[in-house]
């Protein structure tokens, strides 16, 4: 949780979304089935040393018409200028079904992040990023989940300016069932933002490349208990323009994480 403004930077809208198909009965709940109306807890530990708590809800509201949204909140364990970092996101996900030209499903999505300013050396931002998602089965174990979103949102320094935030972001989650007890995913993502300041004079273009993968295994027999484990691979490439300066940067960031979910 680095807040710079080389590092200001949107985290991955597309993490799952939902169908809606009922679990049979019997069926195994499988993560790397995004097309599962099922509802989770998690809780997850990186290599920075910061926790995560989620949970999930899903359901549909007709035949054809489903939701997800999820709760996810961010701590840091390690102090940073006398302070424990901490964000906060809030989606929700709905769509329904098309069998338009191989689209299986479409819809739109909703997420909301927040990074709280904890004391006067931090940075604070508020984004909103509005979405349009889509489903397509490559083959009975491949999908792929396309989606394209708008960024807007506001940024607040250490110095109390603040800034406008506004660009749109690409995301791709594929998801392979190798059998009913393990998955693998692979989630490219390219993101373009720009911060203008709210007195003309500083702006700052960030390009953020991130690809996560990652695999999962069921804990348990009846696939109750699931763990994951990850890598997220990000570059943050940023040019940053002070009256009549222009100061370029690039930062880059591998994390590792390992995930514990309940499904019920």
């Amino acid at each position: 949780m680095k807040n710079t403004l080389i590092t200001l930077s949107i985290a991955s809208l597309f993490t799952g979304c939902i169908a809606a198909t009922e679990l049979p009965t019997k069926e195994k709940v499988s993560p790397s089935d995004l097309t599962q109306v099922n509802s989770f807890v998690s809780g997850s530990l990186n290599n920075n040393k910061e926790i995560t708590l989620m949970g999930g809800v899903a359901g549909q509201y007709s035949a054809g018409n489903g939701f997800l949204s999820l709760v996810e909140h961010k701590s840091a364990t390690t102090h940073e200028n006398n302070r424990l970092a901490q964000d906060t996101r809030v989606r929700y996900f709905q769509v329904f079904d098309a069998n338009f030209m191989s689209t299986e499903q479409i819809g739109y999505s909703v997420d909301y992040m927040k990074s709280w300013k904890m004391d006067t050396e931090a940075i604070g931002s508020d984004t909103l990023a509005l979405g349009v998602i889509s489903k397509y089965s490559l083959t009975d174990s491949l999908s792929v989940y396309p989606n394209v979103a708008y960024v807007i949102g506001k940024a607040k320094g250490s110095t109390g300016q603040q800034s406008d935030v506004k660009g749109f972001q690409t995301n791709l989650f594929a998801s392979y069932a190798i059998n009913d007890s393990s998955y693998i995913l692979l989630q490219p993502q390219f993101q373009q933002v720009k911060l203008s300041s709210n007195t003309q004079s500083t702006s700052a273009d960030v390009n953020t490349f991130k690809i996560k993968t990652g695999f999962g295994t069921s804990m348990d027999e009846i696939g109750k208990w699931w763990l994951e484990v990850s890598h997220t691979y990000t570059e943050n490439n940023a040019e940053i323009k002070y009256v009549d300066q222009i100061i370029t940067g690039i930062n880059k960031d591998h994390l590792f994480d390992v995930t514990v979910s309940y499904y019920f």
